[in-house]
This record gives C-alpha cells, structure tokens and sequence, in this order.
C-alpha cells in the first residue's frame, strides 16, 4: 500500500458465522468490543483495497479464528484475495459475488490483527530465491 491510495467511505455489514477463539462477539453480544472494524481505501484509478480486524486485546495464541460474512457497498474487486497481515500469506476468497455494485464475501477469517482483500493483480508476488 503506497499513498496512492485514499480513504474510501462506504458503509460495511459483518454477520458472525462462529466466533471461534473470540467469545462474545456478533450482533446480538454486549461484550467489549464485539464488533469487526473496517477501513476501506482506493486509488484514482478505482483500484481497492479493505482491512477488517476485530478490536480486541491482542492474544499471544489464537487457537481458533473466528469466521464471517462481509458486504462492502459500493466496492467491487476483481479476482479479490485475502492477505494475512500477520504471516504476509495470500489466500484465495471463495464463496465472493458482487451484487449491486456492492462486494460480499462469505467464510472470511477474522482475528485480533488485520486481513486485507484486494484484487489479485495488485499483490507483487516474490518467488523463492
């Protein structure tokens, strides 16, 4: 991410599928803080880029990530990917669709530290030496 890209406005939808490791969290929870976070960026060119991270006291071992479902307004990604900002590994996003103008993701990861989803052709990928 370089400063080319902006801050982006657009609202989000979290929907926790299991909460794993994390306790507490989803729409219906009280427990603080039980809701992901979004940040939401793009360039001139409408390249995008999101980060989404629940806001929870960092824990030295997560033993189960919890898993939701993701709708962006108003965001479209081509060919998107997840990118683990804690291993720097680069996931496939299965179970993606757009749908009136908005990005949806089902099954996503979501840990105390940030994810990213940006589209494929924006990653520089580094082989082995």
């Amino acid at each position: 991410m370089d400063d080319s890209y902006k801050v982006f406005q657009t609202k989000s939808e979290f929907q926790v599928i299991h909460p794993g490791h994390f306790q507490g969290i989803g729409e219906y929870e009280d427990a603080f803080p039980s809701v992901p976070l979004l940040a939401a960026y793009k360039t001139g060119d409408e390249k995008a880029l999101v980060a989404y991270w629940l806001p929870w006291n960092p824990q030295e071992n997560v033993l189960e990530l919890a898993t939701v479902s993701l709708k962006i307004e108003n965001l479209t990604f081509e060919e998107p990917v997840l990118v683990d900002f804690l291993t720097g590994n680069v996931y496939k996003t299965d179970g993606f669709r757009v749908e009136n103008g908005s990005s949806i993701f089902q099954g996503l990861p979501l840990a105390d530290y940030p994810f990213a989803i940006v589209s494929k052709k924006q990653i520089r990928f580094i082989g082995k030496p």
